[in-house]
């Protein structure tokens, strides 16, 4: 009978041995995991997309607007009252400008190209060198620098979304 009992104590201690050595293996493969998750990643896998597509980290007016379409207004201009202005950007970035000037015989002025978006995301150029920042439904015409208009005239270089 003791023999027996002896036994039965050696079968728990054994047991209770066996799932302490689980919980040590568990431990090391919770660790090993942990210690994989924060090694870098090299330079082909799809963990760095930010690194190769910087504008795919935040939202901007390329991706996050719906900006192709129609966009209408008067421009300031030097010599006549207005420059009338329709601009088309279609999805594929591709642009068809049309420009009539106010109080004057000559036909409007047609221009049909392609444009690029800035680093940002959130400017256009043409291919005739203008420069637009793209707002929700409306387009701001910038300087030569790619800046905001300022003075009184500001608040006219603007071209609001028709379709």
């Amino acid at each position: 009978m003791r023999r027996l009992l002896f036994n039965n104590q050696g079968d728990t201690l054994r047991r209770i041995g066996e799932i302490e050595m689980i919980k040590i293996i568990l431990v090391f493969c919770m660790l090993g995991f942990t210690l994989a998750a924060c090694t870098k990643q090299p330079p082909g896998s799809s963990e760095n997309l930010t690194e190769k597509h910087p504008l795919a980290a935040a939202d901007n007016s390329r991706n996050a607007l719906d900006w192709a379409g129609t966009y209408q207004g008067v421009l300031p201009c030097a010599s006549c009252p207005g420059i009338e202005t329709t601009l088309i950007l279609n999805g594929d970035q591709r642009y068809q400008l049309t420009r009539y000037y106010r109080g004057e015989d000559a036909p409007p002025f047609q221009e049909t190209g392609s444009f690029v978006w800035d680093s940002s995301g959130g400017k256009i150029v043409l291919e005739d060198g203008s420069r637009y920042l793209v707002g929700e439904n409306q387009l701001f015409m910038l300087d030569q620098k790619g800046e905001r208009i300022k003075g009184n005239l500001a608040g006219n270089y603007r071209l609001t979304k028709v379709r």
